[in-house]
């Protein structure tokens, strides 16, 4: 079987075996063939194995042995791999996420209109003891989406027609309204 991904029936049915206590050690030819999904999958899935009582040796790589003296130096090691790609990988995020940045991409998800605000709004007054999760049934929003947009309308961060509404850093004592980027006087917004 192929190391390519753990959703090989096989693979499964490795585990499964291996709770159930059918073997005692798996043999592989090298770890690479085990599993490709890198060291922190690999490392899992060793875990597991061993919390099944279940050891590991690799054919190849007479070092990777699971039932010998080093076993816990072997574990060890490759959790330390494992944890050094994770970190890798989170570089690798974080610089990706700022080259981004500078090339000017919007990242996130996009605001939700003011309209769509509203309809959750109104919704809410009309029946103020419906509890979030109805209320987002029976508006056919994410759960997400009308609590954060109930809590905004409760802070006073937007208004009972779905803007937002903010301070002005420049001069505090205004309210601002702010729709599609644009930033207005809100002469109706509450102080928050």
């Amino acid at each position: 079987m192929s190391g390519g991904t753990s959703e090989r029936p096989e693979f499964r049915q490795l585990f499964i075996d291996a709770h159930q206590k059918k073997f005692d050690i798996v043999l592989f030819w090298a770890l690479d063939r085990f599993s490709r999904e890198g060291a922190r999958e690999t490392i899992n899935h060793l875990a597991i194995l061993e919390s099944y009582g279940v050891g590991f040796i690799s054919f190849t790589e007479p070092y990777l042995n699971s039932i010998g003296i080093l076993k816990d130096a072997i574990i060890g090691i490759l959790a330390t791999l494992a944890k050094q790609e994770k970190v890798r990988i989170q570089e690798r995020v974080r610089a990706g996420l700022e080259t981004a940045r500078r090339k000017g991409k919007k990242l996130g998800r996009r605001a939700l209109p003011p309209i769509d605000r509203r309809r959750i709004i109104e919704a809410h007054l009309a029946n103020p003891d419906l509890s979030t999760r109805k209320l987002a049934e029976q508006v056919k929003c994410n759960y997400g989406t009308v609590n954060k947009t109930l809590s905004f309308y409760r802070s006073g961060k937007c208004d009972k027609d779905g803007f937002l509404c903010e301070k002005s850093a420049v001069n505090k004592t205004d309210d601002l309204l702010i729709q599609d980027e644009t930033v207005l006087p809100n002469t109706n917004a509450e102080h928050y």
